[in-house]
């Protein structure tokens, strides 16, 4: 999902029209990362969710003394 290596060597002959063309890349990628990033912090959220529920923590009782 990333430019060429060279993306950062021709910044300099790029075109207004060019930059801006590049910017609307460069903000459309960050937001299907956060997008995907917060998708997998909820999936392993609810992953962790669920082997809480089927595995409970047990019970402690003590003796009456």
């Amino acid at each position: 999902m990333t430019r060429s290596d060279d993306t950062h060597e021709n910044e300099a002959n790029m075109t207004p029209e060019e930059m801006k063309n590049e910017l609307r890349y460069l903000r459309a990628e960050n937001a299907y990362l956060k997008a995907m990033q917060e998708h997998l912090l909820e999936k392993k959220s609810a992953r962790s969710w669920r082997k809480n529920e089927s595995h409970p923590e047990p019970e402690v009782r003590t003796l009456p003394v």
